[in-house]
């Protein structure tokens, strides 16, 4: 009686011990926020201080963030300069904002991470520059494509 009630002991220690090993395969939460961002997202609706500006300047916008913090526009311009770049979470607790090239865009996706929208203020060259950029209030409704 004596040895089975050790065997019964041994493999209950050893099935808890398989279970607490067994690690989680859920994402962190910054994996998570990241998979949801990390897509090409386009059918934008761009407000510009209030205006809606999609036609003709931003009709065929899209943006492709990616899981390594890289980015690439399409069609982006004057809101966006460049063609890409790189963009980070600023806050890894909550996930509403990023740095894009310098510039903090707010961001709010939906559950389904089917729809984003970001919101920014465009600060346009310095002053004194040659070229000055769009400045204003953006905002910028998109859909994952």
């Amino acid at each position: 009686m004596k040895i089975i009630k050790n065997i019964l002991y041994g493999l209950s220690i050893l099935s808890l011990a398989l279970f607490y090993s067994c690690g989680s395969d859920d994402p962190s939460p910054l994996e998570d926020a990241t998979n949801k961002l990390a897509k090409t997202w386009g059918n934008a609706t761009v407000i510009l201080d209030g205006a809606d500006v999609t036609s003709p300047s931003y009709s065929d916008f899209s943006i492709t963030f990616r899981a390594d913090g890289s980015y690439t526009t399409s069609d982006g311009d004057p809101a966006f300069k460049s063609t890409g770049g790189f963009w980070a979470f600023t806050n890894q607790s909550t996930f509403t904002s990023i740095l894009v090239d310098g510039v903090t865009m707010s961001v709010v996706l939906n559950e389904e991470a089917t729809t984003l929208k970001l919101s920014f203020l465009a600060p346009g060259a310095p002053v004194g520059a040659r070229v000055s950029g769009l400045v204003g209030d953006y905002i910028f409704d998109l859909q994952a494509l």
